[in-house]
């Protein structure tokens, strides 16, 4: 198996690890360089124009402003890691510096007997990362040796390493925590799970379902429709037709009492009667007719996963060949109030040496999971996460995972 990018092999024994930060490094250029541009202003390299009129005490900010900026912005533009890591000798070496190696940490690598691919959940400002993680059992600190935004990234890098220091996986990305032990590295899912019997798992079928399921003797297909048309689609019309009455209401009189000429009057009133008329028209048409004729639906057989996308005009398609799934998981709504209150509160997070705190979950927790809907059905692909049937009731996504590993692994 060769080596992934930023992954170079030097021999039997020896793996080395370089970062790319790629498109942060350009973001940090231009704090870098404004940093140095208000030093050199400062000390009166590059001369201002208005100097007389500037204060004394102002360079001094200026100069600490540039040093903070020259600070992150190179870290960000130039600062690196290396890892190098050596079966052999038994060590993990950490070297970090500014293009050059600074400061140098070693880490005895039988201590640690497990790789994690992790999940980092962003937020409005940050992505999702998917961290790979040395972990140990003798609470020895936690090495992240990879980061990624890109599941199908990580997951590459993170079998690399599995397989080249002989360590199981572990792989906690989604709800449910699945460990691929050494041997298991090499199969895709479906092999797995013919192989292991506790990897299928029978549930009852909900009273209720929302989904349409038809099962034929090669392939097993899943329909959600999109729900029909729904009375708070109308709102998409009432609020912009409010907001043009009372724009209308005000400038109208303003148009006659300032004589405005018909040609300005005619392009304004065209303007809004565009921004608030026939942009929300055709906004609540294409959600009509997406309530009404869209469906999300899923067709498996013996060699792919199809996911069909079903809008008001057109049609999205995603194909999954079955030899690229790595695993199937679901998530539901308790779930991700769980992550909610870990989030924010800490509730259960990792500390630096892998232990965790424990808080009491608030009742406010229970009243906001009926405003939040579920993941449903997680799709781990080796090109990344796929989902469907998000937002159905937990027992309908339980029940509809079953359906599609039963028809993979055709139990």
């Amino acid at each position: 198996m060769n080596p992934p990018k930023l992954f170079k092999q030097t021999g039997p024994d020896q793996l080395s690890i370089a970062e790319n930060k790629g498109c942060v490094a350009l973001f940090g250029l231009p704090f870098f360089a404004a940093g140095i541009l208000m030093m050199l202003t400062s000390i009166g390299i590059i001369p201002l124009q208005n100097a007389d009129d500037v204060p004394s005490w102002s360079y001094l900010i200026l100069f600490l402003m540039g040093v903070i900026f020259s600070i992150v912005g190179g870290y960000l533009a130039f600062g690196r890691t290396w890892i190098d890591l050596d079966k052999s000798r038994g060590t993990l070496v950490m070297r970090k510096g500014w293009l050059i190696p600074m400061r140098t940490t070693q880490y005895n690598l039988f201590n640690y007997n497990q790789i994690e691919l992790g999940f980092v959940e962003g937020d409005s400002e940050t992505v999702d990362k998917y961290p790979v993680r040395l972990l140990s059992s003798v609470q020895e600190k936690v090495i992240t040796i990879y980061d990624s935004s890109e599941y199908g990234d990580s997951y590459e890098r993170a079998i690399f390493i599995a397989k080249f220091l002989t360590l199981p996986l572990k792989d906690t990305t989604t709800q449910h925590t699945t460990t691929f032990k050494s041997d298991q590295l090499h199969g895709a899912f479906v092999e797995r799970s013919q192989v292991d019997s506790a990897a299928f798992e029978r549930i009852e079928r909900p009273f209720h379902l929302v989904s349409n399921i038809e099962e034929k003797d090669d392939s097993t297909q899943i329909t959600i429709p999109a729900g029909g048309f729904k009375l708070t689609l109308l709102l998409s019309l009432i609020i912009p037709a409010g907001i043009l009455i009372s724009v209308f209401s005000y400038i109208l009189p303003f148009f006659r009492q300032t004589h405005t000429p018909i040609l300005v009057q005619h392009i304004a009133i065209g303007f809004i009667v565009v921004m608030f008329v026939i942009v929300p028209l055709i906004s609540f048409i294409n959600s009509v007719l997406a309530k009404i004729y869209g469906y999300s639906r899923l067709i498996t057989s013996s060699t792919e996963i199809k996911i069909i996308e079903r809008g008001a005009w057109r049609s999205r398609t995603k194909l999954i060949a079955v030899h690229e799934i790595i695993d199937i998981d679901f998530n539901t709504v308790e779930n991700r109030m769980s992550s909610l209150w870990d989030l924010s509160s800490q509730h259960s997070q990792y500390s630096e040496y892998g232990s965790r705190n424990y808080r009491t979950q608030p009742r406010w927790q229970a009243l906001l999971a009926k405003y939040v809907k579920s993941k449903g059905i997680i799709i781990k692909t080796t090109t990344g996460l796929f989902t469907f049937a998000a937002g159905l009731p937990d027992d309908e996504v339980r029940y509809l995972w079953m359906i599609v590993k039963r028809a993979l692994i055709r139990k």
